[in-house]
């Protein structure tokens, strides 16, 4: 009725849900997350659109090596915990992810859904909470010049995420802890010397 492809509908709940903002119920439909509608309200506002603190090249650095902490939190005791069913959703979303960075022009925010599955699979919201909070600045800094400015070497950055993205999957998947926090902390710096320098010096 809309005229929105069924397409866009289903990347937009997959997003919601990432977000936490929705939850699905298996044979039974979708709905609002168990909070109140002016949280709600304000929550969507925050992680859609709100560009509510200003970011330097500093402050990338320093977050971001804190997102890596805070993933590494996450991610370690699923070496123990997560089922092969939960792994493999990883990587389902990992791929999703890949194909959408890499042949249909995504941005950071789309690459943030993997990291929010981390959080999700570790059964503490308060990660994937933390998370957006600290991952939402850096979406707004960085989504416009991406958008504007896809050069060669962005990709060339993109695609040697998406490949430790895979190793930190992989290093899941072989439930070997100190090959996981490698992975994550290899991840983290490749992105801060790559972001860090698009800030200071401008768009590649």
């Amino acid at each position: 009725q809309l005229g929105v492809p069924r397409s866009a509908v289903s990347r937009a709940y997959a997003k919601l849900e990432a977000y936490g903002l929705i939850r699905t119920v298996p044979q039974s439909g979708t709905y609002l997350a168990g909070i109140e509608s002016d949280a709600l309200g304000a929550l969507m506002y925050n992680v859609m659109n709100a560009n509510f603190i200003t970011v330097e090249a500093d402050d990338i650095e320093h977050l971001s090596r804190f997102r890596a902490f805070l993933e590494e939190s996450a991610a370690l005791p699923l070496v123990r915990t997560a089922t092969d069913e939960d792994l493999r959703a990883l990587a389902e979303t990992q791929e999703w992810v890949r194909t959408k960075i890499l042949e249909q022009n995504g941005t950071i925010e789309d690459d943030l859904l993997f990291h929010l599955k981390i959080a999700e699979l570790s059964g503490r919201p308060f990660f994937k909470s933390i998370q957006l909070f600290i991952a939402v600045p850096m979406v707004n800094v960085f989504r416009p010049i991406e958008n504007s400015r896809r050069t060669e070497e962005m990709n060339e950055r993109w695609r040697n995420s998406m490949r430790e993205h895979d190793e930190i999957v992989a290093a899941l998947m072989a439930r070997d802890e100190d090959r996981v926090r490698q992975a994550i902390w290899t991840h983290c710096r490749n992105s801060v010397d790559f972001r860090s320098n698009m800030l200071r010096h401008g768009a590649p």
